[in-house]
């Protein structure tokens, strides 16, 4: 931002001067926030979003504009409807999670986790291995302990530490991908034979 502001404070000494601004200056100011928002505004916000709407069932769309004097202005968001079959009695929302895909764990005693919500097999999980035995495994994540007592300060992710009990905190801010290679990892270094799959 340091190099936008510095254009916007060029651009305001030569009105203050009564000079004109050019269109090869205002084409290099606008290439410049066009930069700005895709290197830095864009990962931002749907990092946060990511958040927000990790729990969500349904795919939506967001229509967001940006007026200088308004604000932002995001859209109510558009459902993008499920077709599931007649025959089944499966609900719309848990077929809609089972095309982005879901984690089951079976336990050697045949006890088995898989939820709808990734994360919340990924927290059923660690609740049964034992916070304190998965912290073991040392698995980091944004420069974080997968597994820790400590919550991070900014809500947003604060919100994706899920309590597993002894006040430990799971850390579910992660793709299901990232989930299950977690959970291998986990399995692998704590020699716990669980079976791991996507279904």
């Amino acid at each position: 931002m340091d190099e936008l502001e510095k254009a916007y404070q060029a651009m305001e000494m030569l009105k203050m001067l009564g000079m004109p601004v050019s269109q090869e200056q205002m084409k290099a100011i606008t290439r410049m926030e066009g930069e700005y928002i895709d290197n830095t505004v864009i990962p931002k916000i749907k990092e946060l979003l990511a958040l927000l709407m990790a729990d969500f069932y349904g795919d939506f769309v967001l229509d967001m504009t940006y007026d200088p004097e308004t604000g932002v202005h995001i859209e109510s968001p558009i459902s993008r409807p499920v077709v599931v079959p007649q025959s089944t009695t499966t609900s719309a929302a848990y077929s809609n999670r089972q095309k982005k895909g879901v984690i089951k764990v079976t336990f050697p005693d045949g006890k088995v986790v898989c939820h709808p919500m990734v994360s919340q097999t990924m927290v059923d999980v660690v609740k049964i291995i034992g916070p304190e035995k998965v912290r073991q495994a040392g698995i980091r994540m944004n420069g974080n302990d997968l597994v820790s007592k400590k919550l991070y300060e900014r809500y947003e992710y604060r919100r994706a530490q899920k309590p597993v009990g002894n006040g430990f905190y799971v850390n579910t801010l992660s793709s299901t991908g990232l989930k299950f290679d977690q959970l291998c990892t986990i399995n692998k270094l704590l020699h716990l034979n669980l079976k791991i799959e996507r279904v």
